[in-house]
């Protein structure tokens, strides 16, 4: 057995990790690799890979799931009593941070992902995590949406986030930034709650 290193421990983040594990997938397909194996091939142990991810599934997440994260501090609690399009702008803003070169690996290499189950229900985690920060920015706005009003456009906008990751992808060699993809459903949005 080979002994550890000496001296500092070497940095690890989860975009490491990723890559170490985006490797594997692309060898060995994402039903085929273990936690185990990714931890190995980032050079960390199994317990620290649980300190950044809760499954294998989360490590496709990491851009959407700071994504979230800065939608959260934009929008919350400084967002309290500003107008619903706030809440429109946060999310174009995050939308014009991916050029055409960061679309999601698990929208671009099904082929290697292979299983989809797992990465089905880690995304849709992400997905109502989401709708629930799109809600509480909206409940937040001044009085002019019912609870219904918040429920249909929370879900509309990530319905119309996810449409237009999913053209983006699909777009190839020749797409443009997600914000080009997603502009014309958030206008058409917008209009409705004007």
């Amino acid at each position: 057995m080979e002994s550890p290193p000496r001296g500092r421990p070497r940095l690890v983040d989860r975009a490491l990790i990723q890559e170490a594990a985006f490797e594997l997938f692309a060898e060995r397909t994402f039903a085929g690799t273990t936690v185990d194996e990714i931890a190995r091939c980032a050079g960390i142990s199994r317990g620290t890979f649980f300190n950044y991810f809760t499954s294998k599934a989360d490590v496709f997440w990491v851009d959407l799931d700071d994504t979230i994260d800065r939608l959260v501090e934009r929008l919350h609690p400084a967002g309290l009593g500003q107008p619903v399009e706030t809440t429109f702008d946060a999310v174009r803003e995050e939308a014009a941070r991916y050029s055409p070169d960061r679309v999601p690996w698990a929208l671009t290499q099904a082929d290697l992902i292979g299983s989809t189950g797992e990465l089905q229900s880690a995304a849709l985690g992400r997905f109502t995590r989401l709708c629930q920060v799109l809600q509480t920015a909206l409940r937040s706005r001044p009085a002019q949406l019912t609870d219904t009003d918040i429920l249909t456009l929370s879900y509309s906008i990530a319905g119309a986030i996810l449409a237009a990751a999913q053209t983006w992808a699909a777009a190839g060699v020749h797409r443009t930034g997600l914000g080009d993809y997603l502009e014309p459903g958030l206008r058409r949005l917008e209009q409705s709650y004007a």
